[in-house]
């Protein structure tokens, strides 16, 4: 490769650009919805640059890019340009597939452009939970995802017995014709939708199913833990705010520690609560209240900067008094408002607090002990570290990380890896090994969807376009939160487990389109490769910078219930409490790198 590549003379960045950042809003079968990485690199400019690294300095390979940038070249598998850029790149190397590295793989999206464009891929990272995400991402759809390469198993068509018997009195005998996925199968055919999709896809049907079958039987554990109204609305969320004491010894009120107290801002459909304050009992309570449209309304609540105003005396709670008390473990925390859904009609319900959902969560809370009983080691007493100021519960007194989720969130989560272990052996049972351990793997990834919406870090979205859970990992930290939103994991609508399916389905299916050659995914240090020198053509990388972004302290979170889910399969990745703290030093051997 003696000839002066794209990349070190020109590129069309414009063009780069503007499809990099539309991929921020290009969401159902992107990689970036499999599971939380941060920093990722826009598949867009990945596979730009990969391509500019690997073909020679031509007027056509510089369109070539223009027109292989857009999520439309790869949103429903490889159009005409992307097979024409990889026959180009074949061509630059001579006829064989040139050998590429990504020595910081991370979330993969150059390993994946790399597949895409018909290299050799091999991709590597010291953290567990990049190669797991490396494996789920460049390997597992690429090896199992290709159409009729599995026989149909039998469950899959029982599967559609069992659709086909409760689809007979849904339609009448003039519709039968049309094939209707209302329904759930094809009287058009004599193949269930079931198979149909097995036969496309089996790697994403079997994740689907599973991924039901864990739900049908978590569902008949969990629902006395989120019951509806007795007026049949069903709970999406809870709100909760951690409680301080007054600092006014002739107050002592619990307060809630409330950030503001918006509900829903939608126009036309604008609610909020109001805190009650009783002098003489010196009991704060939360009153949902509708917001007129001239209605001005606070956007502050009880805590501003970390201090808190005490609504019954008005006494300012400091900063060093909260620490303290959370230092001490004498804070608290108050059930505030419920988050229901009538299917009746659309959006949601909000009411107060009343004494049955305290009731309820006690049950929760006595159940989980009952649970931990029986498997001690169930939730993650690792313990949580500070670093710098992206991870901030510590300073609040916040040493493991079973903290930072409340006890029914620790029960329907390990309830949920304990079903998708079960799910995982029944799987063994008519697969081969690696197959239920592929399927094994993406139950544990939806399991981290399912925690990063599921912890006391999430928090409710009131604003103008949605009513939604916030993750936890909005941004690249794990901040403290005040008051926070508890979803139910049940739930259709909004940060449940079936939600969670269907978006790593959808990866699946994308992902399985961009190559039938799975990369080689290795857990390693960039300090010592795994190659000879002169064994790889291109090292494209885009290394980390520094310590900018601490993705070892932060990947703890999943770590450590990776480590619960699927770390039986992979031994060697989670012999260690946390995640391996060590510097990266680059050192590159012979071949081209590309950084950017």
């Amino acid at each position: 490769m003696a000839y002066k590549r794209l990349i070190e003379h020109r590129l069309p960045l414009a063009e780069i650009s503007t499809e990099s950042a539309r991929e921020k809003s290009i969401r159902h079968g992107h990689i970036s919805t499999l599971h939380i990485w941060w920093a990722r690199r826009p598949l867009a400019a990945s596979r730009a640059a990969v391509f500019a690294t690997l073909v020679p300095d031509t007027d056509e390979n510089y369109e070539l890019v223009k027109k292989i940038v857009p999520w439309e070249a790869v949103k429903d598998g490889n159009n005409e340009d992307i097979l024409e850029a990889r026959r180009r790149v074949l061509e630059a190397n001579g006829g064989v597939p040139p050998k590429v590295l990504d020595p910081f793989g991370g979330g993969g999206a150059i390993p994946l452009e790399a597949l895409r464009l018909g290299c050799e891929v091999y991709s590597l990272d010291l953290n567990p939970v990049a190669h797991i995400i490396q494996k789920a991402t460049l390997e597992f759809p690429q090896k199992y995802g290709q159409p009729n390469s599995r026989p149909v198993p039998d469950y899959i068509r029982e599967k559609d017995r069992q659709v086909q018997a409760e689809a007979q009195g849904k339609v009448s005998t003039k519709n039968k014709g049309k094939a209707t996925r209302q329904v759930g199968f094809d009287f058009s055919s004599s193949e269930g939708l079931w198979e149909q999709d097995y036969k496309k896809n089996p790697l994403a049907t079997d994740v689907r199913y599973w991924g039901e079958w864990v739900l049908e039987k978590a569902r008949a554990e969990l629902a006395e833990f989120y019951p509806p109204d007795e007026d049949g609305k069903v709970p999406v969320a809870y709100l909760w705010a951690r409680t301080v004491a007054c600092t006014n010894p002739a107050c002592r009120a619990e307060v809630p520690m409330v950030k503001q107290q918006w509900l829903a801002q939608k126009p036309g459909r604008k609610s909020a609560y109001k805190l009650i304050s009783n002098p003489e009992t010196r009991n704060i309570e939360a009153e949902v209240v509708g917001v007129s449209k001239d209605e001005k309304w606070p956007s502050t609540g009880t805590v501003e900067d970390g201090n808190a105003t005490c609504p019954v005396c008005g006494t300012t709670i400091t900063v060093k008094d909260v620490r303290q008390q959370a230092a001490a473990k004498t804070w608290g925390q108050k059930l505030l408002v419920a988050i229901t859904t009538d299917s009746s009609r659309s959006g949601k319900i909000y009411r107060k607090s009343i004494q049955s959902d305290a009731e309820t969560f006690a049950h929760a809370q006595k159940n989980l002990e009952d649970y931990l009983i029986k498997d001690p080691l169930a939730v993650p007493n690792e313990p949580m570290q500070g670093w710098r100021r992206e991870i901030r519960p510590p300073i609040y007194g916040i040493t493991s990380w079973r903290e930072i989720f409340n006890d029914r969130q620790l029960l329907s989560i390990s309830t949920f890896i304990n079903f998708s272990k079960q799910a995982e052996e029944k799987v063994s049972v008519s697969q081969s090994k690696e197959y239920s351990i592929a399927i094994a793997t993406y139950l544990g990834i939806i399991v981290d969807r399912l925690a990063d919406r599921c912890s006391m870090l999430c928090r409710w979205d009131n604003g103008t376009k949605y009513e939604t859970i916030i993750n936890t990992f909005s941004r690249q930290a794990i901040p403290m939160v005040w008051d926070y939103a508890e979803v139910n994991p049940l739930n259709t609508s909004s940060g449940g487990w079936e939600g969670a399916v269907e978006w790593v389905e959808r990866v699946i299916v994308s992902t399985s389109k961009s190559s039938t050659s799975p990369a080689k995914s290795i857990r390693g240090s960039a300090t010592r490769l795994p190659f000879d020198d002169g064994e790889i053509d291109a090292i494209i990388t885009d290394p980390p910078y520094y310590d900018a972004i601490s993705y070892a302290e932060l990947s703890d979170f999943f770590y450590v219930w990776m480590k619960r889910s699927i770390g039986h399969n992979y031994p060697e990745h989670f012999r260690t409490p946390l995640t391996l703290r060590r510097k990266r030093l680059f050192r590159t051997q012979q071949g081209t790198m590309t950084i950017f």
